[in-house]
Order: structure tokens, then sequence, then C-alpha cells
């Protein structure tokens, strides 16, 4: 039960990155075998270190989602830059704050491979971390 003190926020709808829809028709080739999701608001200051170790990981064949929650700092610019550079990222902006949750939800959405991982833009990443987790997955 709540406590009857608390305000509860009703749910709202967000609008959502408009090239969304572009983003999951940028999509081409055959789905990845695993997504990976990375909501990230103001994520510059470990930001690139994440997406480096994510990037080196020994099993290669996933597609990483990005989006990134109206960061103010230089977040727009490190995402832009590394999907520039390898074909397996979609980085999408989304225009104004829609919170946390709704943008991890935005993520989840945009997968298409039938596994799913997070990640998150302060975590560092062992190169077999992936590879390890299919095979174990795969075996069960």
């Amino acid at each position: 039960m709540l406590h009857p003190d608390h305000d509860i926020a009703p749910l709202q709808r967000h609008r959502l990155a408009p090239e969304a829809s572009e983003a999951t028709a940028a999509a081409d080739g055959p789905a990845p075998a695993v997504s990976i999701g990375l909501p990230v608001y103001n994520g510059e200051q470990y930001l690139r270190n994440s997406l480096d170790a994510l990037l080196a990981q020994t099993f290669t064949d996933f597609e990483l989602i990005i989006s990134d929650n109206a960061s103010t700092d230089s977040t727009p610019a490190i995402c832009q830059d590394y999907a520039a550079r390898d074909r397996r990222i979609r980085y999408l902006r989304q225009p104004s704050n829609i919170g946390a949750a709704p943008n991890h939800n935005f993520v989840a959405s945009l997968a298409r491979a039938p596994l799913f991982k997070w990640a998150s833009h302060d975590d560092l990443y062992h190169p077999d971390l992936l590879r390890q987790c299919v095979e174990a997955l795969e075996a069960h």
C-alpha cells in the first residue's frame, strides 16, 4: 500500500525522437544475435570508456542502441562520433528529457535481436562478456 503523503505522478505520454522510425528502418541487413541497449543522460565522463569496452567484444554479432535523453553535456557529440565509426551503433537523441523509465522502454522497443542486454554509460565490460553470455544461453 502506498503512503498517503506520497504523490504519484500520473503516467504521461512522451514525445519520442522523431528519428525512431528512421532508425528502425535504417537498421539494414539481417537481425544481429544480440541487441545491446544503452540509455544515457549526461554520460560524458565515462561514456567513451564504456563504448570502447562494448566495441572490443570478441563476440561481434550485435547492435548497440543508444538513446540520449536530451543530454546537456558532450554526450551527443561522443555518440555521433562513435556511430559514424561503427555501423553496429544506432544513436538516437530525444528532443527533451522523457525520464529514465520511458527512455529504457524506448531503447528496448528498437531491439531487433532475439537476445537483449542492458549496458550503462559508466560500466566497463570484459572483452569476452557477450561471448560467454551467448554460449551459456545456447547451452541451456
